[in-house]
């Protein structure tokens, strides 16, 4: 955490806003302790932020369920959740909610402009359940990209997820990021 945060005031010192990135090997035998000690370094590394200056953290969820609630629940973290519309998505959303009910999640969706109205009315409804109006988050159209590129997407050009969905997702925690620490989870099967 501490080399993390050392290369964070490299990248701080270029206007820039560092994701911190710390890994634990998740098949480690002595993964929760290592766990506990990622979180005890964190939160004293976020304490310690000079300034004004905000981070991102991106991190695998902990064995311990709840170990990394004083992450989620640090005054100095935006905390982002990443809809796409599918299961294991919708899943996190809920699970969150469920255990922090008093944590202002912002929840946002990467529509490509190309989607069903089933799409949106799940995004509506998902919203209500969730308490909060969905944030879309756009940087145009699959068709719009599609001209763009010149060529359809396929097995060896997949540049859709990227400009549609990473690359404006990336850009709107960089601008929460100006704001204070961010923690952005996305819901992944582990299979």
């Amino acid at each position: 955490v501490k080399q993390q945060f050392e290369l964070g005031q490299q990248v701080l010192a270029h206007g820039l806003i560092p994701i911190i990135e710390p890994e634990v090997n998740i098949k480690s035998e002595t993964r929760a302790e290592s766990d506990q000690i990622l979180l005890e370094e964190l939160v004293k590394a976020l304490d310690a932020l000079p300034g004004e200056d905000k981070v991102m953290l991106k991190l695998s969820l902990p064995v311990k369920a709840g170990l990394f609630d004083p992450l989620v629940d640090h005054p100095r973290v935006l905390r982002v959740v990443a809809l796409s519309g599918g299961h294991d998505s919708t899943a996190l959303a809920f699970l969150l909610k469920e255990a922090h009910p008093d944590t202002p999640f912002v929840y946002v969706c990467t529509p490509t402009g190309n989607e069903l109205p089933a799409m949106f009315e799940h995004w509506n409804n998902l919203g209500e359940r969730l308490g909060r109006q969905l944030v879309p988050i756009m940087a145009g159209t699959l068709h719009g990209v599609i001209r763009q590129q010149k060529m359809l997407p396929n097995f060896r050009a997949r540049f859709c997820t990227r400009i549609l969905k990473i690359e404006p997702y990336r850009g709107f925690l960089i601008g929460q990021a100006a704001i204070g620490p961010i923690i952005s989870y996305v819901g992944l099967r582990a299979d």
